[in-house]
């Protein structure tokens, strides 16, 4: 028997409009780096006496469906994942065109996805996928994004036929740390920020109904986080004083790249963010750096997520 190879798949995605239902093929092509979001069958340990040194077998017991993706960060593709994460965005313009995602505490898209493994017909498909939390290093020299993913089942047996036998696959537009930003969004409050990390994080806490059907079944979206760190050079003010005055800031962090005539970008705008304090290490001889944990906070405004790109809807 060959071995499968990781060069030699695909994962495949597509919407879906009704649960645990399939929808006509016209899936697309994202990107990975790594994939482990799989059936965990949670069998059932089974301790009856059985005359016997040696234990009973387990039984069957309802299996559930977590996992994780990583991937470049694409920032044509990552509006999907943004789309599952918060829901249908507003778009705009003529190209470039301007996506803006919701921030409320809506149910959430769901979709089909495919790990093709075209080298020995496997075809790992997963139903009802539900992006819980999705996470990135906009300083990070290599751009790669985390999502955290939580389903409603893996289809059982493993289907040996592609779901869909020509997916549409798009040239991937790589966010570069060169082009990101983490200010204030207006001024030079933070001082010197050399590096930073977002989360936005919804907290799902899934259920699995006594409906008889296997798996999670409704994925109620618990309170809505985006959170992260920061990291700047150390002056005794800006972003780490904030932090020891317990004074809520802006925070706006901006992933982007130039290719050629084309700027694309993912902007997180936060009006309200609370730095949180830390002792700054006082070590070695060099300069020193303030470490901040950071999570926005509820005022006025709510955040706002907005990605630009030549990609016409989602």
């Amino acid at each position: 028997m060959p071995q499968a190879r990781g060069e030699l798949t695909k994962l495949l995605f597509q919407y879906q409009t009704a649960a645990r239902t399939a929808p006509a093929p016209a899936a697309k092509v994202l990107p990975f780096t790594s994939y482990s979001i799989g059936r965990d069958p949670k069998r059932q340990a089974n301790g009856t006496m059985n005359n016997s040194p040696l234990g009973n077998k387990t039984d069957p017991g309802n299996p559930i469906v977590p996992g994780q993706l990583q991937s470049i960060f694409d920032l044509r593709t990552i509006g999907y994942l943004l789309k599952l994460l918060l829901g249908q965005p507003v778009t705009t313009g003529a190209g470039p065109y301007v996506h803006t995602f919701p921030v409320n505490l809506d149910d959430r898209p769901y979709a089909l996805l495919e790990l093709a493994q075209y080298d020995i017909s496997k075809f790992n498909r997963t139903l009802d996928a539900h992006l819980n939390k999705l996470a990135w290093d906009v300083t990070n020299n290599d751009q790669n994004i985390t999502a955290d993913f939580l389903a409603g089942e893996e289809i059982d047996p493993i289907p040996t036929v592609v779901f869909d036998a020509a997916p549409t696959s798009v040239v991937s537009f790589r966010a570069c740390s060169a082009s990101g930003v983490i200010s204030d969004g207006a001024g030079s409050t933070l001082g010197q920020v050399v590096d930073g990390k977002i989360e936005i994080n919804n907290n799902m806490a899934p259920l699995e109904l006594a409906n008889g059907v296997p798996g999670y079944s409704i994925f109620p979206v618990g309170e809505l986080m985006f959170s992260g760190s920061i990291k700047c050079v150390f002056d005794g003010a800006s972003a780490w004083e904030l932090a020891r005055a317990g004074t809520s800031t802006r925070l706006k962090m901006v992933s982007a790249a130039t290719i050629g005539a084309n700027t694309f970008s993912l902007a997180v705008d936060m009006p309200y963010v609370e730095l949180m304090e830390k002792t700054v290490p006082k070590a070695g001889r060099s300069g020193l750096f303030a470490e901040l944990s950071w999570k926005a906070v509820t005022g006025a405004t709510l955040p706002t997520v907005v990605l630009t790109n030549d990609v016409v809807s989602y």
